[in-house]
């Protein structure tokens, strides 16, 4: 789970991408896009670039904008990895993670 406040730009998104409990090795990877939506939606709030921190370890971040967390709720999220051969693939392979935006006091 990933918390946030309304508004707010910090922490980031952060995640290990994995195949069950294999960690993915993205060296190969030519992509990696942040897709985040409201759990009840089906229109994506957030479809952006991600980064690869670190290739080998399938460590992988995203940095919010104000506009994808000025709307409190609990959103689903995921990875998409465009690999150099063309392939795609989203992670998490099952479920989504889920970002949980709170309101803030003002």
């Amino acid at each position: 789970m990933i918390y946030v406040k309304e508004g707010d730009t910090r922490p980031v998104a952060q995640a290990v991408l994995t195949r069950g409990t294999v960690i993915v090795d993205l060296t190969l990877a030519d992509s990696v896009t942040f897709k985040m939506k409201e759990e009840t939606s089906n229109v994506l709030k957030v479809n952006a670039a991600a980064v690869v921190t670190d290739a080998v370890g399938g460590a992988v971040e995203y940095r919010w904008v104000t506009a994808d967390t000025d709307t409190a709720g609990l959103y689903n999220a995921e990875w998409q990895v465009n690999w150099q051969d063309g392939s795609v693939e989203t992670f998490p392979t099952i479920g989504f993670d889920v970002v949980m935006i709170h309101g803030d006091l003002d």
